[in-house]
């Protein structure tokens, strides 16, 4: 009976900080993954896995252990800009429609006004 050729895959290294090693990074603006000063768009030269731990203490009501870990779970959240080390884009482009007539439409989370091209306006029929 002839050998089966099995390949092993590794299972990446993993490195769990704590929610105080986290705190203490962010106050020192030191990388999650390495000991370098964190900068926005920056890469780190290896790649990590990270996972958040959590301590449960036995002592207290269920109610209150499962308000705790709601709340704990919330706290793990990272946009996907963060883990890539990009700075997110200010500007998203949609497309939309006003009166039947098709537009793109650029919304600006940085900017508090909203503004409509006067070419636009005029191909519409619309006052401005």
């Amino acid at each position: 009976m002839p050998s089966a050729n099995l390949s092993r895959t590794k299972t990446p290294a993993t490195r769990r900080l704590t929610s105080n090693e986290l705190q203490e990074r962010r106050k020192k603006a030191l990388c999650f993954n390495c000991d370098e000063q964190f900068t926005p768009g920056r890469r780190c030269k290896k790649l990590f896995l990270i996972e958040g731990i959590y301590v449960q203490d036995t002592d207290r009501d269920d109610e209150v252990e499962m308000e705790e870990q709601l709340e704990f779970n919330e706290e793990l959240r990272i946009s996907l800009h963060a883990m890539v080390g990009t700075i997110p884009p200010q500007t998203m482009r949609i497309q939309g429609a006003i009166m039947g007539q098709g537009i793109t439409i650029l919304l600006d989370f940085g900017s508090s006004y909203n503004f409509l091209n006067a070419s636009s306006t005029k191909k519409m029929g619309l006052v401005s």
